[in-house]
């Protein structure tokens, strides 16, 4: 009504831009208004009649938007100071040498190194011990990458190749990982890539570390995509990866975690397009040691940490597009806000924050938040008995120790590789038990 009245001049023009509400009418003239809105055919009127009303459900501008979300995120200061950022590449982690489970240790503690601990010139570095059951680490101290592996990064950068960039960021996070697992000289460690899409993380993977350091398992929804990385690793002649359909969200998937075999991808076409099709239903009837995901979306991050939480696992998990999926069960029964702990309202702020790239200074402060949020819930959730129930009998449990605390940090690689550069980094700490 406001519009049409407008149009043919019945309201004066302050009135008519008052009443729709829109900055841009402000100052005009008395004939300017009805000639702008009588230009407006029938989908313009519409697209105004909308504009206003967004304004009057009160739709914030961008400003009022980026001053509220700075407001929500002001009020998580405190998470961000306790879990700081490591923005090098990749982040030192202090690990037991390969015959750890034969040294002597104090009580079940692990040992790592913290940023307010000095390194001597040597491989000797003073550590701190954490009688806790549950840790956190800070942001560790860095590996200086080697003047080869430099001069890989600057050709890759050129070539525009940033995803393999990334893909060799989280090679080195596993390379810790799996170096500071005590059974990782021993037996090849599985490796669970949720979400993995084509395989192109679990190939190199695969490729990287070889048939006896790791079993790379990709857990993906979509069956078009399993059959495209299936012919990729087929052509690489990988035994040591496979594909698999299945939704790390779903309570079936958990409840067979384990026990059995895999009951989410029995079909005859692994068969055909995976050479390691003959370990596809021994890959899953075991927790994984590793879980990884690289720019897990939105939700996705949250379910591949449940999946390490309940499992023991050490983690590497990358997060993007942090509004996505959002309606993922995580752990297989909970909603993303119950699992992070956080009021459903408080935690779309800070979704909406880390989305926010218009605005970096929130972008980033709002990644930090919510990577900083997932630590705190994988320190919460993570339940070192799990691997112990879910192995019995079996002979790497008995050459091992078992996990009894987690260290967490959150990681940050360059920005040159992804804006969307966080992630969430957990190694479990060890502790020698008898052969049952």
């Amino acid at each position: 009504m406001a519009i049409s009245y407008a149009a043919k001049g019945l309201l004066p023009a302050t009135e008519a831009a008052g009443a729709l509400k829109l900055e841009r009418l402000q100052g005009a003239s008395s004939g300017d208004i009805p000639r702008e809105l009588s230009n407006l055919d029938v989908a313009g009127q519409r697209r105004l009649a909308t504009e206003v009303s967004q304004q009057l459900a009160g739709t914030p501008s961008p400003h009022r938007l980026r001053d509220c979300l700075q407001g929500v995120l002001a009020d998580l200061a405190g998470l961000r100071h306790r879990w700081p950022v490591s923005t090098d590449l990749c982040s030192e982690v202090v690990v037991p040498s390969p015959d750890h489970h034969h040294q002597q240790h104090n009580n079940n503690n692990y040992t790592t190194n913290n940023n307010n601990n000095k390194t001597t010139n040597n491989t000797q570095q003073q550590q701190q011990h954490h009688n806790t059951t549950i840790t956190s680490t800070q942001a560790l101290s860095t590996a200086s990458p080697s003047p080869e592996r430099e001069r890989t990064k600057i050709q890759l950068a050129r070539k525009g190749s940033r995803k393999q960039l990334q893909i060799e960021w989280v090679l080195r996070v596993v390379e810790k990982l799996v170096a500071g697992h005590p059974t990782g000289h021993l037996r090849a460690l599985r490796v669970t890539d949720v979400g993995g899409g084509k395989a192109s993380l679990a190939v190199a993977l695969g490729e990287h570390f070889g048939p006896e350091h790791v079993e790379v398992t990709v857990l993906e929804s979509s069956r078009a995509l399993v059959f495209q990385g299936r012919q990729r690793v087929l052509q690489k002649g990988l035994g040591n990866v496979e594909l698999v359909v299945g939704d790390a969200s779903q309570q079936s998937f958990l409840d067979n975690l384990g026990h059995g075999s895999n009951k989410n991808d029995n079909n005859s076409s692994n068969n055909n397009n995976n050479s390691s099709s003959n370990n596809n239903n021994n890959n899953l009837q075991l927790p994984p040691d590793i879980v990884v995901a690289l720019h897990a979306c939105g939700g996705l991050s949250d379910v591949a940490l449940a999946l390490a939480a309940s499992s023991g696992a050490a983690c590497c998990v990358c997060m993007c597009c942090f509004m996505a999926h959002r309606d993922l069960r995580v752990g297989g029964v909970s909603s993303q806000a119950v699992w992070l702990g956080l009021p459903a309202a408080q935690l779309t702020s800070v979704l909406r924050a880390a989305s926010l790239t218009a605005e970096p200074s929130v972008c980033i402060s709002g990644m930090h938040t919510i990577a900083a949020i997932r630590a705190d819930a994988l320190l919460r959730h993570w339940r070192f008995p799990a691997l112990k129930a879910l192995r019995p009998g079996h002979e790497d449990l008995k050459a091992a120790s078992v996990p009894t605390a987690i260290s967490v940090r959150v990681a940050c690689f360059p920005e040159e590789y992804s804006p969307c550069n966080f992630a969430v980094v957990g190694q479990p700490q060890w502790a020698k038990t008898a052969p049952e």
